[in-house]
């Protein structure tokens, strides 16, 4: 068989030493300060001088060049790469506490952007100690970078570049520049042959793509809220499709005259004892904007962090807490009520439970993270099915606690009120808030000449009834506030009509002024 030698070209016709040193060190050099735009454009204020930065940058790149080319010669110099690490050596702890730091900022921006509950790590780290993390981060990303290009990696620097454009994007510190030189190094390393060559035309369509990338980081933004409004419509038009029209305003006091405007059936109910009951739907806790929204992520977080999945572990679920209490009750005269709901021109993801249920047959409902509304699991969500529920006859308002709450006599009271206490501490800590615009209206309106010698919550519900009753007029469709008014403000003092949505709306707003703990539900 013959053998034919091998001999790599280049279109230029020259060899130069230089050619093995300029493409690993333009795509290292691309790859790193892109990781490090990233890093800092998700890294809130930190205390980094330029200069310190850049002496990191250059003694991890150096050392990592060193210990490869001496490294040939013998495998002692390849240790020439841990010697940025000395410092990192040194104080290990303030570079944990800085690391530490970071993940925290990237959380924090996660649930400020996307209203998530992701739980905050407790650093206590310093300035010193943020300094530190980012040398060691820099010297670490230097070094990685030249390993992946010196070895092409390609697999791997991908994997780099997919690690930290996403992270910019989902906590808001997308950089273009830096999503430009990430794509720019990985692309030098992929295009490039075993010698780590690039061709002239492989430079120059590297050149162009990076020159593009760097100019359209400079564009203006997209209109996110004209986006933001596709999505809003596209959401409503498959909501139509799938449920029908849109009947019910869902916490938007401007949608209140919507609540009347369709005579179909929502839901058949039937029940095996003759009593009022009320099924909740929607839930919602944070009054903004004219409209109710459930609890924003950030409640969830710091102390109250994995509460919701704290209290289900140990039996205790907030949405079955009264049914709980009038079981753990000797003397109760409550009975269990076999209930039936069968979802007709009502929306199927949402489950219409009695605020009293104390099982749930037919439907399963996801796995509720939030003290929010119960949604029904798969994909078209749950047509019919069957609750037990336990109540009394006394209105809710009317419950006397009973004399185990103080003394509890078994294990199973003493674990509920346990329970209890934490989950009350969250209910006061997010449904008594009030804005601060609405304050003086609600206390002007509501509480001013009210007596509290007998003061309870049967005592200030009466109140706000008393108060609705007399000075507001209720009306099946109300007028819409004028354009640039908040709606319930609007209500209290200009309108003073109203159907259901604006009633509710101020009743729970004037007893969370009161102290009381109230949210905003749809009932049926």
């Amino acid at each position: 068989m013959s053998k034919y030698a091998v001999k790599t070209l280049y279109p230029d016709g020259v060899e130069s030493p230089y050619r093995a040193v300029a493409l690993p060190m333009f795509a290292s050099l691309c790859l790193t300060v892109g990781a490090l735009l990233v890093l800092f454009r998700t890294w809130d204020e930190v205390p980094v001088p330029l200069w310190e930065l850049l002496l990191a940058l250059a003694t991890g790149y150096a050392f990592a060049v060193l210990g490869r080319r001496l490294g040939r010669r013998h495998m002692a110099f390849q240790l020439l790469r841990l010697v940025p690490w000395i410092p990192a050596a040194l104080m290990p702890s303030a570079c944990a506490r800085g690391i530490v730091a970071w993940l925290s900022m990237l959380h924090l921006r996660w649930n400020l952007l996307h209203d998530g509950s992701a739980r905050l790590y407790q650093s206590g780290a310093s300035a010193f100690d943020e300094r530190a993390a980012v040398f060691v981060g820099t010297v670490l990303i230097a070094q990685a970078a030249q390993l992946l290009v010196v070895h092409r990696c390609r697999l791997l620097t991908i994997g780099m570049c997919i690690f930290w454009m996403p992270v910019g994007l989902a906590t808001g510190g997308f950089s273009p520049v830096g999503a430009a030189l990430l794509l720019a190094g990985t692309l030098a390393v992929c295009v490039s042959d075993i010698s780590l060559h690039l061709t002239p035309a492989a430079w120059r369509t590297l050149g162009i793509l990076l020159s593009l990338l760097v100019l359209a980081s400079f564009l203006p933004d997209m209109d996110m809220p004209f986006a933001q409004g596709l999505r809003e419509d596209a959401k409503q038009q498959v909501h139509k499709l799938r449920y029908g029209e849109e009947t019910q305003p869902d916490g938007e006091l401007a949608k209140a005259a919507m609540l009347h405007s369709d005579n179909h059936v929502m839901l058949h109910v039937t029940s095996g004892q003759e009593k009022t009951l009320y099924l909740r739907g929607y839930t919602a806790g944070v009054y903004e904007d004219g409209a109710w929204v459930p609890l924003h992520g950030m409640a969830y977080t710091g102390d109250y962090s994995g509460m919701m999945r704290w209290l289900r572990n140990n039996g205790f679920d907030p949405a079955r807490q009264p049914a709980q209490y009038l079981s753990l009750c000797a003397d109760s005269d409550a009975e269990s009520n076999d209930v039936t709901v069968e979802a007709v021109w009502a929306a199927c993801d949402e489950l219409y439970l009695p605020g009293s249920t104390s099982e749930l047959r037919g439907a399963k409902a996801k796995e509720n993270s939030r003290d929010s509304t119960n949604k029904a699991r798969g994909l078209f969500g749950a047509r019919r099915y069957g609750v037990s529920e336990l109540s009394g006859s006394r209105p809710a308002e009317l419950t006397v606690a009973e004399e185990w709450v103080n003394d509890p006599e078994t294990p199973a009271q003493q674990t509920y009120l346990a329970n209890e206490a934490v989950y009350r501490s969250f209910v006061y800590d997010n449904y008594t808030e009030v804005s601060d615009a609405l304050l003086p209206t609600l206390d002007r309106l509501f509480w001013d000449g009210y007596s509290g010698e007998n003061d309870g919550i049967y005592s200030a519900v009466s109140r706000v009834r008393e108060v609705l009753r007399d000075q507001m007029t209720y009306a099946e469709t109300p007028a819409a506030a004028p354009e640039g008014e908040d709606p319930l403000a609007w209500f209290l003092t200009e309108g003073r009509e109203g159907n259901a949505v604006q009633y509710a709306s101020a009743a729970v707003e004037a007893l969370r002024a009161h102290g009381i703990p109230a949210r905003c539900c749809s009932f049926c």
